[in-house]
């Protein structure tokens, strides 16, 4: 009987764990293996399939992934519809104009329970990388009324996230501040948790890093300024054009294409215009960062002396980086004599390293807010032990320690179809219009006939790793 008091004592926190028992990580294991190996129809039926039955929280990274694959297997229809539901539920949590009113601690901090059991709302790079995709994905369908939409509103995704993230860091304090029973001050100069923190992701030490300011995404910048400049009608387009490929200059200082594009923004500003036809390659490549789970002790004195806590710690997520891709490709065509080495125009995994240390001091705060909730009902229950006999207490210090550590869950859902870099290169467009691109072994060929009705011609190719097969994801001409 004394055992089974102190189990019922011990597992008062079981009804809050079983909800989070089941992560998203365990749901796609099916999917991402066969995304990896190259098998996309068979991924795209699998998150379909795992869309259509998902609970709400995970609605949106499901669609986000759907919405990837179905682009990679030529369906952009079944890709721009996919996108489309995403970005539904996305303005169910910050409206259409993307100005949220969440609340902290309710929403973003999941005080008690696994953070995978909070809506998975999107992340700054998710949004950018919706609209980008969904404007490739009128493109092809020659829906350009569309597309110029979705270009149009990636700018306001970074402004909005500059906002959103003040909001959030603002809350993130006055949680902080309404919870004196952690020393925040203290813990954050610990130099043990420190390292343990800079753990958690690796920043890249190049000038692009440096460069790159924060949500920003070149790849869209970069269409945006070739839209422009390709299809302008008066001064205001090319103004916007050359807006775009200022910007991208500060990023890219020594980068040739986009310096010789910049020029040729300036010049259409001033009305000499040129119609030398040009074929733009983007190339997405590997897998981006996913998310591995990091344990850290957290040293707070926090308890009644009658009172064992047998676990506190803080679980955080831990960007785990994907290197296994193909770096570049050639290209042949007729009048190319020497194939052009591709540049990197967004280096995802710096992209979403950014975001992940500026949303860091968040994260922490809802962990540890997390962490200290769960010591309380601990510290709760082991007191009302305090009185029972040794077996009885021992037993539930054993039971609550378990669950404790069972739902210390970081949140390890990130959207994993995104690529790890897109490179680029800018040729002039041979006049068979034809093109074959080669991986560097040779053993990965695409060939691709271009399409018409414009001078400037965009190509994107996918390779997932260097064993799948290239594929052509976008051909359109403006």
């Amino acid at each position: 009987m004394k055992v089974r008091q102190g189990l019922a004592a011990g597992f008062v926190l079981a009804s809050f764990s079983f909800c989070g028992c089941v992560s998203r990580v365990d749901q796609a294991e099916n999917f991402r293996f066969l995304w990896k190996i190259g098998d996309a129809e068979g991924a795209a039926r699998q998150m379909s399939e795992l869309a259509e039955q998902a609970p709400r929280r995970d609605r949106i990274l499901y669609r986000l992934e759907e919405g990837a694959v179905k682009r990679n297997n030529l369906d952009s229809v079944g890709s721009g519809q996919a996108f489309e539901k995403a970005e539904t539920e996305i303005s169910r949590y910050f409206g259409g104009h993307l100005k949220t009113t969440v609340n902290l601690p309710a929403e973003v901090i999941g005080i008690v329970g696994s953070p995978a059991t909070t809506p998975y709302v999107s992340r700054v790079y998710d949004r950018v990388m919706v609209n980008l995709y969904q404007g490739l994905n009128y493109f092809q369908l020659g829906n350009e009324g569309r597309a110029r939409a979705q270009i149009f509103r990636i700018r306001g995704r970074v402004q909005d996230a500059k906002d959103i993230w003040k909001l959030r860091l603002e809350k993130a304090e006055t949680a902080e501040a309404a919870n004196r029973t952690v020393k925040w001050d203290a813990l954050r100069k610990d130099p043990a948790f420190r390292q343990r923190v800079n753990e958690l992701f690796a920043e890249p030490r190049s000038g692009y890093y440096r460069a790159l300011p924060d949500y920003v995404n070149p790849w869209a910048i970069h269409l945006e300024a070739l839209y422009f400049l390709a299809t302008g009608e008066d001064r205001s387009d090319f103004e916007k054009a050359e807006f775009s490929l200022r910007d991208l200059r500060r990023i890219f200082p020594d980068d040739p294409w986009i310096e010789e594009d910049h020029r040729r923004a300036e010049r259409y500003m001033a009305g000499h215009r040129d119609k030398e036809p040009f074929t733009y390659l983007y190339f997405e490549t590997g897998r981006a960062a996913s998310r591995i789970e990091s344990r850290i002790d957290l040293p707070i004195l926090f308890f009644d002396g009658t009172a064992r806590v047998p676990y506190v710690g803080v679980a955080f997520p831990k960007l785990s980086y994907h290197d296994s891709f193909v770096p570049n490709v050639s290209i042949i065509g007729q009048g190319i004599v020497d194939s052009p080495k591709l540049r990197l125009l967004a280096d995802m995994d710096a992209i979403m390293t950014k975001e992940f240390k500026k949303d860091l001091p968040t994260v922490i705060t809802k962990a540890i807010l997390g962490a200290v909730a769960k010591a309380g009902i601990q510290y709760a229950v082991n007191k009302n032990l305090a009185d029972k006999d040794d077996t009885t207490k021992l037993v539930g210090q054993i039971g609550t320690g378990i669950l404790a550590h069972a739902l210390t869950k970081a949140d390890l859902r990130s959207w994993s179809t995104l690529p790890k870099q897109v490179l680029y290169c800018r040729i002039s467009t041979p006049k068979n219009n034809k093109l074959t691109f080669r991986t560097k072994k040779g053993n990965l060929i695409k060939e691709v006939k271009l399409a018409s009705g414009g001078n400037t011609n965009i190509v994107c190719v996918r390779s997932v790793s260097p064993y799948t097969p290239l594929v052509v994801t976008s051909n359109f001409a403006f």
